[in-house]
This record gives C-alpha cells, sequence and structure tokens, in this order.
C-alpha cells in the first residue's frame, strides 16, 4: 500500500473535482504514468499524477483541448514531482491557471519520456471536463508609479565614457577582467569568477557571443585598425575563432553544437546533466563572428585571409546548424524549458539573415545564399504563433507550460528584441505587439519585488522598478527559494527605452490605440491623446521624453542597487536590494554598457562609445 499522506493528498486536492484512483495500478511496460485525480475549479487546473521511478527524472506533461474543442502546442501543462512514494511510485502535481479565454473542455492524454534514453509513456484520457465555479478574468492595468523625463545629469556622471571612476569604464575593465583568465583556454569568456555556489567558472556559448558582440561594438568606434588597441581587439576574436572551431570539432559534447557550456581549462564540453540543447549559442555566434569579419573587411583587414579563418568553420558550421535544428525545441535564455522560444527563433533569424548577406555579398555563394534565405522566410512564418492575440502580447514560448510558467511574460522576450532586431518590420522595437510586451513583462514584478514599491533614490531621483527573469521565478542565485530582480534584465528594459525613442525619432509620427495605450498610460501619463501624433507636436515630445526618462530611471536602478564600487552580481535581493548570486558576471556588465551605447545613440553622441574603448 501506498504512503496514507497520497490518500490526503489526493482527497484534499480534489474538492468539486474527480478521483480515478488512489493506488496506482501495478507497472507493467507502458503505464508508467497514471492520472490519479484531477480538477478544474475557478479558472485552476490540478491534477495529481502517479508516476513510476524507473531511475531518473521524467518529463510529464497533460494536454487537453481549450473550450473550442481544439488542441494546440499551448494547451498543455507540465507536472512536478513533489514526493516519494512507496513500492517504486513518484507523485507529480500539477497547479495551472487556465486563461478564461483560452479554457478547457476535454483531457486528451498524459505523457512521460525522459531527456536521457528514449523511454516514452503515454496513458489516454478523453476525459471530458467542467468548470467548477467559473471566474470571468478581467486584465488590470497598473498605475504610474514615476514620471521621469529626459536625460538626467546623476546618468550622464555614472556613464562617463571617458572617466576612470565611472561605472561604464570599470564595467569595461570587468568584462576583459572575465576574458582569458588565469588558466583559461584563449579566447574564453568565464560567465563569472564564482566557482561555488554557484559554480559559474565556465564558458557559456550563449553568454560568450553577447560578449563578444559587446567587443564588437568597441572595435566599430575605432576609425581604422593602425592602432594596438584594435589590433588587440582582433587578437581577441582571433581566439574567439579558433576557440569555437574547437567546441564544433569536441566528440564529447553530448548534444553536438547544442551543448551550452565548456571548460576554462581544456574548452571541452560539460559532461554532467544539464539542459541540453541550448540552440540559441551558435546563433549568437555566427552573428558575431559575421559582423566582425565584416567589420574587419571594411577597415581594410586582407579579406581572404579573415575569410579563409572563419567562414567554412565556425560560422557556416554554425548556420548550417541553425538549418538542420531551428524547427527543434531547445532550452531557453535561462536554460530551464525545453520548448519553443521565441528568444531563440529572434537570434537565429539574425544569423540566417547576415549569414545570406555575407554570403551573397563576399562570398558569391548564391546556393548557401538560397538555403539560408528559404530557412528565413520559414522562420518567419513561424513567429506569429507568438503574437498571442488573447494575451495582447508576445509569449515567450510556443508549447506546453512548463514549471508553472503560465504567464508566460519573460524577460528574455524583451532580449530578443535588443540583441535581434533586424529593423524590417518583424517584432521591431516600435510594433505594437512588442510595445504591449513590454509594459506588460516590465509590469509583471511589480506585486513580486518588495523593493518596487522604492521608486526613489536618496538624491529624490526617480527609480525604475527593477525586473527579474519572470513573475513566476524561484532561482535566487544559489538554489530555489523565490526570484530576485536580475541586472542584465533591467538594463535590458534601459537599453530597449533608449533604442525605442530612437526609432520613433527616425519614424517621426507615434500612433497610440487601444492596444497600446496600457504601454502609454503607464510609462507616459502625462500625454493623454490617442491616434497619431507626429513629430512637429509638443505631446510627441513629451512621448520621447518620457522614454528616455525611463530609460535613465532603469539605469538608476542598478546604480541604486549595484555592489560595492560598482560590482555587479547576477541579481538583487527582492526585498533588501543587496547583490545576490555570482558575482561579477559577464552578462551584467556587457547589458548595462550595450544600454550606455543605446543611450549614447539617443543623444546623437557619435564618440562615446570610441572615447570608452581608448579609456585605459
Amino acid at each position: 500500500m501506498l504512503l496514507n499522506t497520497v490518500y490526503t493528498l489526493a482527497y484534499s486536492s480534489i474538492a468539486l473535482g474527480v478521483t480515478l484512483k488512489t493506488t496506482p495500478d501495478e507497472a507493467n511496460g507502458s503505464n508508467h504514468v497514471q492520472l490519479a485525480s484531477y480538477n478544474y475549479t475557478s479558472g485552476v487546473l490540478n491534477a495529481e499524477v502517479f508516476v513510476h521511478d524507473d531511475g531518473y527524472t521524467k518529463e510529464v506533461f497533460l494536454y487537453y483541448n481549450d473550450a473550442e474543442g481544439n488542441s494546440t502546442p499551448l494547451s498543455g501543462v507540465n507536472a512536478e514531482n513533489v514526493e516519494k512514494l512507496d513500492n517504486g511510485w513518484d507523485l507529480y502535481t500539477i497547479s495551472n491557471p487556465i486563461l478564461s479565454g483560452e479554457g478547457l473542455s476535454k483531457l486528451l492524454n498524459l505523457t512521460g519520456f525522459s531527456q536521457i534514453n528514449d523511454d516514452y509513456f503515454l496513458e489516454i484520457l478523453d476525459i471530458d471536463v467542467e468548470q467548477q465555479d467559473p471566474v470571468t478574468q478581467t486584465p488590470t492595468y497598473h498605475a504610474p508609479v514615476i514620471t521621469p523625463s529626459g536625460f538626467y545629469e546623476d546618468i550622464d556622471t555614472w556613464l562617463n565614457p571617458s572617466d576612470k571612476s565611472s561605472q561604464a569604464y570599470k564595467s569595461k575593465v570587468r568584462v576583459f577582467d572575465n576574458i582569458n583568465i588565469n588558466g583559461s583556454v584563449p579566447g574564453l569568456v568565464v560567465a563569472a569568477q564564482s566557482f561555488s555556489e554557484p559554480d559559474y567558472g565556465f564558458h557559456w556559448i550563449r553568454d560568450a557571443g553577447l560578449t563578444y558582440d559587446l567587443v564588437l561594438q568597441l572595435y566599430k568606434s575605432l576609425p581604422n585598425r593602425d592602432t594596438k588597441l584594435a589590433r588587440d581587439l582582433e587578437d581577441y576574436f582571433l581566439q574567439f575563432i579558433q576557440a569555437s572551431i574547437d567546441e564544433q570539432k569536441d566528440q564529447t559534447a553530448i548534444k553536438g553544437l547544442g551543448d551550452p557550456k565548456f571548460y576554462l581549462n581544456n574548452n571541452t564540453a560539460y559532461q554532467g546533466l544539464w539542459g541540453r540543447p541550448q540552440n540559441d549559442g551558435p546563433s549568437i555566434r555566427a552573428f558575431v563572428l559575421i559582423d566582425f569579419a565584416k567589420e574587419y573587411i571594411k577597415k581594410g583587414g586582407d579579406k581572404d585571409y579573415i575569410i579563409g579563418l572563419s567562414w567554412e568553420a565556425p560560422i557556416k558550421v554554425d548556420l548550417d546548424y541553425i538549418v538542420k535544428n531551428w524547427t527543434q525545441s531547445s532550452y531557453d535564455a535561462w536554460e530551464e524549458v525545453n520548448s519553443d522560444n521565441v528568444f531563440n527563433k529572434l537570434v537565429a533569424r539574425k544569423a540566417l539573415a547576415v549569414g545570406a548577406e555575407f554570403a551573397s555579398q563576399n562570398l558569391k555563394d548564391f546556393g548557401t545564399y538560397k538555403t539560408l534565405t528559404e530557412t528565413f522566410n520559414q522562420l518567419n512564418a513561424t513567429l506569429e504563433n507568438f503574437a498571442n492575440p488573447l494575451r495582447k502580447y508576445i509569449i515567450v514560448n510556443y508549447g506546453p507550460v512548463i514549471h508553472r510558467k503560465s504567464s508566460r511574460k519573460d524577460a528574455s522576450t524583451l532580449l530578443g528584441i535588443n540583441h535581434g532586431n533586424l529593423h524590417d518590420g518583424v517584432f521591431d522595437t516600435t510594433d505594437d505587439y512588442v510595445i504591449r510586451t513590454v509594459y506588460e513583462v516590465g509590469t509583471a514584478f511589480l506585486d513580486v519585488f518588495s523593493i518596487s514599491s522604492t521608486t526613489q533614490d536618496d538624491n529624490g531621483l526617480p527609480l525604475a522598478p527593477p525586473t527579474g527573469r519572470y513573475p513566476e521565478d524561484v532561482y535566487n542565485g544559489v538554489n530555489t527559494s523565490y526570484g530576485n530582480p536580475w541586472y542584465l534584465s533591467t538594463a535590458a528594459f534601459a537599453e530597449y527605452f533608449y533604442n525605442v525613442a530612437n526609432d520613433f525619432k527616425e519614424q517621426g509620427s507615434i500612433t497610440i490605440n487601444d492596444h497600446t495605450s496600457p504601454f502609454w498610460k503607464y510609462y507616459a501619463p502625462n500625454v493623454e491623446v490617442e491616434g497619431t501624433i507626429t513629430k512637429d507636436s509638443e505631446d510627441f515630445t513629451k512621448l520621447i521624453d518620457a522614454l528616455t526618462g525611463w530609460g535613465d530611471a532603469y539605469i538608476r536602478t542598478i546604480k541604486h542597487y549595484a555592489g560595492e564600487d560598482g560590482h555587479l552580481s547576477e541579481q538583487f535581493d527582492r526585498e533588501s536590494g543587496v547583490p545576490r548570486g555570482a558575482t561579477d558576471l559577464t552578462w551584467s556588465y556587457a547589458s548595462l554598457l550595450t544600454a550606455a551605447f543605446a543611450r549614447a545613440n539617443l543623444k546623437g553622441d557619435d564618440s562615446y562609445i570610441v572615447n570608452l574603448a581608448r579609456l585605459e
């Protein structure tokens, strides 16, 4: 017999629900997942599942039809292991809000499978379900908490590119301190020099790619390659290219190019359990190296040399991997959800676009151009899946709810917009869905982080409410309890606001409609008109100033909660604001600097990046 707690759990959780079994049927070759009970009450689906312990963790999903009788990739939810039972069974549970507009009418099946072998189990259910005590969910809109406007002098000072005491200079130095650390293979980037609790002492493909994207901006700012600084930056890239080739050839990589992290001392793939594959890394690496090759040639470097060094491998190897694998599920930027993730799609489409252009213009390789362009078009056609008309924002993944992330609001969506934007009309900064997404994600943490109520710094200047990864987060930087704000996501919001302000200025008009009005009422409450506002109006100036001010307010939040001497860890505590997690996270510094570069671009300061690059 099972533990008595099984019966207690089963009966206590199914008020107004249905008990199918209180003990699992005897295990055979096919029934290793069994639905024990379920209820659908007040907009929440609860269920208990018996899962046979086969010596490894299973991914267990319950699939259903929505209220219209349709089954889509969104109509599913995963179960989580909560208790080990007697006789070789585990108890998994589900508690997941169902959006009232989507609904639930039938439980279809229960599946269980392993990420490390081919085991797969299926229980057909075909159970009609009627909601008890139905609720109608109505959207709630947040009132503005601050009303910043324009550029602020304190942020000018904090990000001064010509002052060694500024945060901009300190961030640049700390980024380079994390490249080629002592004992590392040349070209590798340590995610953070934190080697226990948590151990981030590895080279992550994603983090390294974004770091080298920052280094590339410094290189681009230089007028030519006739200086020691330019040659030093080129040397970093030459080392990165060779390290990338070695990683691609590594036969120990469990998922090949989808392996996410590598040991620093020998540049071989990490062998422990981890979320694999992570297909965003090859995409980021590809477009960064293509952009470097283009800039190298533009500056007068030997075209044949750089193409011979980098095109066939690592660039084309990465591009071929994208072509073959873009339709496959992959782990997200946080390494937690194996699904169809929008961040991965956005960086992949950028790699395909710049790869096709480079193949055509620099190699006259029209076969590769055709393949990459066709793949780009096919990928583009899937992006509409993420623009959810019911929710009115871009959902982070097009698949079942995993790890209780039912809101589908995630800062990685904004990171995808920032890093993958091609300015081609697809999820541009000024797109209605993007604007609404920024509002939905940006306000999702207001009731989650206590420090959101702190809206002024010690000088009375506005602080933007900080942002984390996603509102359901439980990772505290070392283990699981509760999620915190992240410096890099808060910087990503600043970068977006500078970029969208600049894009609207270039566009010359702003249209406020029902879709985007929650954004404008929260971020620019001083302008109450709707419709199209042109650049010759006072309201247009107010809107641009509001966007600019919010960018500075997000930067000020980072400034306010930064560690001593401007050290940026991964997170800062949701209640006290003190730094948490890995210290000196490379990505935190890189994200702050790319936000600073976007700010300088909005100001029209063409010398900002080169001044920072030259400051030694």
